[in-house]
């Protein structure tokens, strides 16, 4: 059990069910089946609902829902805020990453912004700590990341297709993300832990190209952008097996620029097999089919 007070569990039985549902939710992450995360949840649900006074449990079950997605995210952002209301100190940094998240995937209006409030604001809590170990340099570079994909979101992907020309809006990515790459590579994190980051900044990587592919006129340019895109998709899933948001991203590559509707209708189906209610696959398949039945 964890030494600190504020992690301890208060019987044998949390810990058993807690540790049944960190079991499941590590072999979610193995092979993101959904039927593992469904146990990890109900695992989870249960020792909350027993044993309330618990931490990690509920943050574990915060961490869950936002994976099930968008029927889990105000569930999510509930799990989240209650932590930091009660001033946990060990885990505050982590639910305060966690909760920018859960805004983020939510995607309802203002939420973007909420959750780049909340990463600058933990960004610079992070900055100025006495001294910072190897999960701190970690958290940092998780925060810097997805600062760096909100910037190209909002302010390149998000237009794709106006006709605004953003070419210094792509330097600026450009040069935040090459430094971005030198940080990464130099950090003295656990492979692990660098390997989830790097997925990260590669589906930022392949987020830029997929701007540039859509503001490439020529069709041969147009194409190599669009590969660009998905090579660093595709990198990024080798190091997180089926992650949804890489996995979407590359399936929207296939199916809006180089309109290989085949291709796109097995990534999307794949996304349904990990989260079968994921209302974007359902509204990109939807154009899809609209297309090849108009």
């Amino acid at each position: 059990m964890p030494a600190n007070d504020e992690l301890r569990f208060t019987s044998t039985e949390s810990f058993q069910l807690f540790t049944e549902g960190l079991r499941s939710l590590q072999a979610y992450g193995r092979d993101a089946r959904h039927e593992a995360l469904e146990r990890a949840a109900t695992n989870f649900e249960e020792c909350a609902r027993k044993f309330p006074a618990d931490i990690l449990p509920k943050f574990y079950l915060g961490v869950v829902k936002t994976e099930l997605g968008y029927t889990g995210l105000d569930d999510a952002i509930a799990v989240f805020r209650s932590i930091l209301e009660a001033k946990t100190e060990q885990l505050k940094p982590t639910a305060e990453y966690n909760l920018a998240v859960a805004f983020m995937r939510r995607y309802m209006p203002g939420d973007i912004q909420t959750a780049e409030n909340i990463l600058g604001r933990l960004r610079q809590e992070l900055e100025h700590l006495p001294s910072s170990s190897a999960d701190d340099l970690a958290l940092r570079l998780q925060v810097e990341v997805l600062l760096d994909f909100i910037f190209v979101r909002q302010n390149l992907w998000f237009w794709r297709f106006y006709a605004e020309d953003r070419q210094e809006d792509v330097e600026v990515a450009r040069q935040k993300l090459d430094k971005f790459k030198k940080d990464l590579d130099v950090a003295q994190i656990s492979d692990a832990k660098k390997g989830d980051i790097r997925a990260a900044y590669l589906n930022t990587e392949g987020l830029l190209c997929e701007y540039v592919a859509h503001k490439t006129l020529e069709q041969t340019a147009k194409r190599n952008e669009a590969q660009k895109a998905i090579a660093n998709f595709e990198q990024a899933l080798s190091f997180k097996k089926n992650w949804i948001p890489a996995l979407s991203n590359l399936a929207r590559i296939y199916q809006d620029i180089l309109e290989q509707q085949s291709d796109a209708t097995r990534l999307w189906q794949q996304v349904l097999e990990i989260r079968p209610d994921d209302q974007y696959s359902f509204y990109m398949l939807g154009n899809l089919y609209g297309r090849e039945n108009p």
